[in-house]
């Protein structure tokens, strides 16, 4: 899109963390999304990379990282989700109304409010979204309890409540009937289902999905059929540059 939008590009992350992560298993340190993104060849064709945390900590530490790679259109700022608007004011600060967006939302678990995602599509009409649903970790601990035993887990519904936009997932048969058989597999698929409504209620018409093994799923969301190409497109090549054959 590059060619289309020269200029008018910006890729734009939620719950960001400091750049770098640590692998559990071998204590290895790595490049996270942040350093990824703006260490990539194609970082030369965005206009502005913005990246948010609630963690003061954690911003000042992207951003002493993005000043030691010498970028000047890369930022990280201090945002809380809770507070949708705040993000969002910040975010309109610094690009165009009319730029083409991905805006990336990485949380540890389905906290979220999906008033953040409305507003962000209100205020920036073109933009598509990647969506870490912690449907495989937070969600599949307490989903079962929250359904059979409502009263003990108020909290817990309120929150996947806030996040789905929805508050009738914990009252629908269906998953009624899928807790008490056990069935988490077919509760997280109902999870992102009941997501993806909610993201049609609000423009978007094409969806797609990354299952990343028994921990989480990476939702895809356009208004654009043509950037469900590109999506399918991206994830036939492997983070280490290698494409699959089909």
């Amino acid at each position: 899109m590059k060619l289309k939008w020269k200029g008018k590009l910006n890729y734009i992350e939620i719950c960001c963390g400091p750049g770098r992560c640590i692998s559990r298993k071998k204590g290895l340190e790595f490049d996270g999304t942040a350093l990824s993104i703006i260490k990539h060849d194609a970082f030369k064709y965005l206009n502005k990379a913005l990246f948010f945390d609630l963690n003061e900590k954690v911003i000042e530490t992207l951003n002493k990282r993005i000043q030691r790679i010498g970028l000047n259109n890369a930022l990280a700022m201090i945002g809380n989700y809770y507070e949708p608007d705040g993000i969002c004011r910040r975010i309109l600060k610094e690009i165009k109304h009319d730029s083409l967006n991905l805006i990336f939302i990485d949380p540890t678990d389905c906290s979220i409010p999906f008033s953040l995602v409305k507003m962000l599509k209100e205020g920036l009409s073109k933009a598509d979204f990647i969506i870490n649903l912690a449907s495989g970790t937070d969600f599949n601990r307490n989903v079962i309890n929250s359904i059979l035993k409502p009263e003990s887990y108020s909290i817990s519904i309120n929150k996947y409540s806030l996040f789905l936009n929805n508050d009738n997932f914990f009252t629908d048969p269906k998953n009624i009937q899928f807790a008490n058989e056990k069935r988490n597999t077919e509760l997280r698929n109902s999870f992102r289902q009941s997501y993806i409504e909610s993201m049609r209620k609000i423009g978007f018409q094409y969806f797609d999905y990354k299952n990343i093994n028994h921990y989480y799923d990476i939702l895809f969301a356009t208004c654009n059929e043509q950037g469900i190409s590109f999506w399918q497109k991206a994830n036939k090549i492997n983070f280490d540059g290698q494409r699959e054959l089909f």
